[in-house]
């Protein structure tokens, strides 16, 4: 089977990266692949095989032209859009200058929540209406999907897939306590939350810290606004293609969310026996079920976060690894990359 896998920009975020993996194992099980990225990025993505880049800086008959030529050269069986731009562009391309394959659109997020105007909604479900496929990253986003997907439309859920022995080399421990953030600095993200929580946790420690991770439209604004606030309690580390690798091992990940899909940074810190506290939004629930190192806190509790980050932090390492290690064990079955590849590649073949 060809396979073209379209990607918004090399970048070190979550389908991206996801994309990379994904076409990895498909070349490994002897398929062939290429990935394609709309808009230049200087990340160095892991996909072992060829690359495009339309190099476009923004949607017009240019950069569909060139992204047709490719698909015709290549002549793909599966064209799979991952997010940002992706599903404009496979769609108007094929429209304006057709080509062959089939296209699905790999849904990794909550789709409604970003539908703000009717026009949105109306470009959004004439686009989707030109699909052969749909996968959703949880039944959460299906569902959502659901509400502007055709019914005729094929859809199928893939919980999202992370390698399944990744070399985890995190920093030794420091002498004070350290909470994550991973993610990008935009509003679904909830940074205002997290740093009252943060704020409330720093009453029972002083010595605590906070390490966010990620770029985004808003980073500027919050870092200017709460590093006054914060001092050194906080540290901006910006995006890291390898973010594990500066995480010391006793820390915890805060993920107080407002909505999302199903986030890769969770069966991450599963794997690297990380505990998290996260919001119960989106599909993370069905992330945590049976999970005994994710612990769910409505953002209406805000108190309660507190008294969870004390938990975690209160506990020896023995009581910690009772906890995580079992967490390890089932994400490793659940989230594996392995998994995700065979489930895709099963639904391509039945379309």
């Amino acid at each position: 089977m060809k396979i073209a896998l379209l990607i918004h920009r090399p970048q070190a975020r979550g389908q991206e990266l996801f994309a990379s993996f994904l076409g990895n194992h498909f070349l490994e099980l002897g398929h062939e692949v290429v990935l394609i990225s709309l808009y230049s990025g200087e990340f160095s993505l892991p996909f072992q095989e060829r690359q495009f880049a339309l190099d476009a800086s923004f949607l017009s008959l240019k950069s569909l032209k060139k992204l047709s030529q490719i698909l015709r050269e290549y002549q793909p069986d599966i064209i799979q859009a991952n997010g940002g731009d992706t599903l404009k562009f496979a769609v108007l391309a094929r429209l304006i200058f057709p080509f062959s394959g089939k296209l699905l659109f790999n849904n990794g997020g909550v789709v409604g929540y970003y539908l703000s105007s009717p026009w949105q909604r109306l470009f959004y479900k004439f686009l989707l209406a030109r699909l052969d496929g749909a996968v959703s990253v949880s039944e959460f986003s299906k569902k959502d999907l659901s509400n502007w997907l055709p019914a005729r439309i094929p859809q199928e859920v893939i919980p999202i897939g992370v390698p399944e022995d990744p070399e985890v080399a995190m920093v030794p421990q420091v002498p004070y306590p350290v909470f994550v953030h991973i993610g990008g600095f935009t509003p679904e993200k909830n940074h205002e939350f997290l740093f009252a929580v943060f704020q409330d946790y720093l009453k029972i420690n002083r010595q605590a810290q906070l390490w966010l991770i990620g770029e985004g439209p808003l980073r500027k604004s919050v870092e200017a606004s709460y590093s006054k606030k914060l001092g050194p309690s906080i540290r901006f580390l910006g995006s890291l293609p390898d973010p594990w690798s500066v995480i010391p091992s006793h820390a915890i990940l805060l993920l107080p969310s407002k909505i999302e899909g199903m986030p890769a940074v969770i069966a991450e810190a599963l794997g690297a026996e990380i505990p998290i506290i996260a919001s119960p939004v989106g599909g993370i629930p069905e992330m945590a079920n049976g999970i005994s190192s994710c612990t769910l806190i409505s953002l209406e509790e805000k108190a309660a976060w507190a008294k969870g980050m004390d938990f975690w932090v209160s506990l020896s390492p023995e009581e910690r690894k009772k906890l995580t290690a079992p967490s390890q064990a089932k994400a490793k079955n659940r989230f594996g990359l392995k998994r995700a590849a065979v489930s895709f590649l099963e639904f391509y073949q039945r379309l």
